[in-house]
């Protein structure tokens, strides 16, 4: 069960773990230049460089590995330490899929998001094959079709980019798959586009500003319509 940080370190550290950080962070790359103005949140250090990552409080950390850890913080994920307003990119990774209450996870990220503030979400796809291992991250927690997760972020204030599939490389611990890998990934998503193992869901974070009407336009509404006079049958009067 990947509920510690170790964990996901030692998949990382596998030859399985490295081909998915690779395939994963030259996809995250093509939306993000990992500006100094971007956060990750969930587990999100392999993909984010240097940036600051925020850690859901129910990962934990044992040890020392709280020592190897730079730039880390830990934090209920629907209530983070940030600022309103105050990013550009939130890569959000080995989270959703983990939430009791996503929508109220992305509400808090858009509080976090500049307006047209972009969120780039890595997923387990459920259609996808590393959605069924167990002895990967992507198999454990909540998997998203490309359907739901446009479902999640329009009942937020975000307009959804696009959502893409990755990672065609079938998940078998045999060496042939990480020499074929590179064919997977260039051919597979023109033959199976919807079939990858993760989904990468960009979005923008819309903000509308409140219309007010401007000096003599505003036209006062008055109703047609006037009680009528009736008399009390027990008084007689009006």
């Amino acid at each position: 069960m990947f509920s510690t940080v170790r964990n996901f370190d030692d998949f990382y550290k596998t030859r399985e773990g490295r081909l998915v950080r690779r395939v994963l962070r030259q996809a995250v790359s093509e939306y993000t230049n990992f500006s100094l103005n971007s956060v990750g949140v969930g587990y999100s250090s392999p993909y984010i460089g240097g940036a600051l990552s925020v850690f859901p409080v129910s990962l934990k950390i044992m040890g020392d590995d709280g020592k190897k850890l730079n730039n880390v913080a830990c934090s209920d994920l629907s209530s983070l330490p940030l600022e309103s307003s105050s990013l550009d990119i939130v890569i959000f990774t080995h989270g959703l899929e983990r939430c009791e209450y996503p929508i109220d996870v992305l509400k808090e990220i858009s509080r976090v998001l500049k307006s047209e503030g972009r969120l780039i979400m890595l997923v387990p796809n459920r259609r996808g094959l590393w959605a069924h291992c167990e002895w990967s991250p992507f198999g454990h927690g909540r998997p998203f079709s490309a359907a739901q997760l446009k479902f999640l972020l329009s009942e937020v204030s975000f307009v959804c980019d696009e959502v893409k599939s990755v990672l065609f490389t079938p998940p078998l611990k045999w060496r042939i798959m990480l020499r074929l890998s590179s064919f997977f990934e260039k051919y597979c998503p023109y033959v199976f586009p919807t079939m990858g193992g993760v989904n990468i869901a960009v979005a923008r974070k819309q903000t509308y500003a409140p219309i007010k009407p401007s000096k003599g336009t505003a036209v006062p509404v008055r109703s047609i319509l006037r009680p009528l006079a009736t008399k009390s049958t027990y008084t007689g009067k009006e």
